[in-house]
């Protein structure tokens, strides 16, 4: 009988905390600069980022309206798998509400499904810059291209839905992980 004896790493994980919002695993293929003097004069930087598997389908749900309680409420993203894709998430619209802070009733008949190997391309400007920096790690000035990082994105009102934009980016950063980390090494 052999005696295989195996080595391995430890290996580590994309942080699966429940967040408000879809979370995915992606790739960005351009450098993402988080410095203002990039965006002077307000231009819009725009970077492809393409999906590589969906982490968690979040807790963000419709109708919503600000200190109401006992209304029923559905997700606005379901964690699905295929036999065809894989592991996916579907995002449900929303009825528009009357300010942003809230949402209407979600619409079942208004659906994107995200799986691995969809490319988005994610814009940043000077007003969306100080949304982004406030989930960024602090000292974070940029991106390279070609880093793996945790993306989370968000559904669209129906009326955006609608116009062809059904999804948002709201939160981009470089995860804590490499992907050669999650794979296990034998030696």
């Amino acid at each position: 009988m052999l005696d295989f004896k195996t080595k391995s790493r430890p290996c580590h994980i994309a942080s699966m905390e429940r967040p408000k919002n879809p979370k995915f695993l992606a790739i960005n293929h351009n450098a993402i600069s988080f410095e203002r003097d990039a965006y002077k004069g307000n231009k819009r930087i725009p970077t492809r980022i393409t999906i590589i598997r969906p982490l968690a389908a979040g807790w963000n749900s419709a109708p919503y309206r600000q200190n109401q309680k006992g209304v029923r409420t559905f997700k606005l993203s379901e964690y699905n798998t295929s036999d065809e894709y894989g592991p996916m998430i579907k995002l449900y619209a929303f009825e528009k509400a009357s300010n942003n802070l809230e949402k209407g009733p979600r619409c079942d008949d208004i659906t994107s499904e995200i799986i691995g190997g969809n490319a988005f391309i994610f814009w940043l400007d000077e007003k969306r810059l100080d949304e982004i920096k406030r989930t960024l790690p602090e000292g974070l000035l940029s991106i390279d291209a070609m880093t793996l990082c945790e993306v989370q994105i968000t559904p669209r009102s129906k009326d955006t839905a609608i116009k062809g934009s059904g999804c948002k980016i709201t939160e981009v950063k470089p995860a804590s992980f490499t992907l050669y980390s999650c794979i296990e090494v034998r030696i």
